[in-house]
């Protein structure tokens, strides 16, 4: 299935002079984390469970489980089903479920024949009503498959929000945006503009405004604020509504590594695939970024051409891969190019109100030949 309101591209844009980061507009294609939409129903190639109950044992038969519980009550609204999508990376915009499952009605849900020290993401999408299509997703993860791990027990609030915190490898990290979508627990429908929402960030709130091009209460912090530990929002469905907090937590990452090909300086054929290398760390997920520079080549306008809208999927990585390519149809124009390979932490924990992703971003500029 074709993941819902999941992540594009982050736009990081890291400079090749200084490794500054650089701030890019937020565009349709560049909001991160979960920006695209659509239907939930997966193709036939897509493995179905149908009973939420583990199997398997710790010697590998059946493989490790991944089993649970979670909790809509926050909403009153008649939820028609609760469909459970597991993803073995995170899950970006093009990306499909490895398996999906519609939780048993008294909320347990269950993934079974699974790689022991694998990391996996679950999704929940919930359907109102008669609705064909699911309008509520909800991400959590990394989770790690056990053979008879505890049951993880989730709770579902009325609202999306994740956090982008960046910056380069080796270097401080800072906030670089905040997104919000709010629901209205007796409908399920969604809130659009007429919520109020605010992100606290090391003790200074900052509203969010409704964004109708991103279709989301967002903010792109001009003067990015130092990265925190923990993010709190408040959200008000309305003037009479009682105010919401809501928590997130970030886990950054740890890195000294960097890209090892192409080498820095060379001029690769922008016709051909583009092998990009580099060094495995201990990070969720590697994305690769490529951004063409629109300027003139001492005053770069980056311009993101890697990955294509709805079409990030294709540059997530796992990060013990070490390898992957670049390329698009047509293949990229000769000219100057800045090429980001991103080592990423999503934290969306069971015990936290939505996702924080931390990108730390190793870049290397790059002349395509045709």
């Amino acid at each position: 299935m074709t993941s819902p309101r999941i992540a594009g591209s982050r736009g990081i844009a890291v400079a090749a002079l200084g490794l500054a980061v650089a701030a890019l507009g937020l565009a349709v294609a560049a909001l991160g984390l979960a920006a695209c939409k659509s239907s939930s129903s997966p193709p036939g190639s897509v493995t179905v469970q149908t009973e939420a109950t583990c199997t398997g044992d710790d010697s590998g038969a059946g493989g490790f489980c991944l089993s649970g519980s979670v909790d809509t009550s926050a909403f009153t609204a008649p939820i028609a089903k609760v469909q459970a999508n597991l993803y073995q990376l995170y899950p970006s915009a093009g990306s499909e479920a490895m398996v999906f499952q519609f939780v048993d009605p008294d909320g347990k849900w269950a993934f079974s024949n699974l790689v022991p020290g694998l990391q996996y993401y679950l999704q929940m999408a919930l359907y109102f009503g008669d609705a064909g299509t699911p309008s509520f997703f909800r991400l959590y993860g990394p989770f790690t498959a056990a053979a008879a791990g505890a049951p993880v027990a989730l709770s579902i609030k009325p609202v999306e929000l994740d956090v982008l915190q960046s910056g380069a490898v080796g270097g401080a990290m800072t906030v670089s945006w905040a997104r919000a979508h709010v629901f209205d627990p007796s409908t399920g429908s969604e809130i659009t503009g007429g919520a109020s929402v605010a992100i606290d960030v090391a003790g200074v709130p900052t509203s969010l405004p409704w964004d109708t091009v991103a279709a989301a209460y967002i903010y792109n912090f001009p003067t990015p604020p130092a990265a925190q530990p923990t993010y709190t929002f408040t959200t008000q469905a309305s003037a009479a509504a009682t105010p919401m907090m809501f928590q997130l937590v970030a886990n950054p990452p740890d890195v000294d590594g960097g890209i090892t090909e192409p080498e820095a300086g060379s001029s690769p054929s922008g016709s051909q695939p583009i092998a990009v290398g580099w060094t495995p760390e201990p990070v969720d997920y590697v994305s690769l970024e490529l951004f063409e520079n629109e300027g003139p080549p001492d005053a770069a306008v980056w311009d993101l051409v890697y990955p294509l809208a709805d079409h990030e999927g294709d540059a997530i990585h796992a990060p013990a891969e070490a390898v992957g390519t670049i390329s698009i149809d047509g293949g990229f124009a000769p000219g100057q190019y800045l090429l980001n390979v991103d080592f990423e932490n999503s934290n969306c924990p069971a015990t936290a109100d939505g996702c924080v992703a931390a990108a730390s971003a190793a870049a290397e500029g790059l002349t395509l030949s045709p």
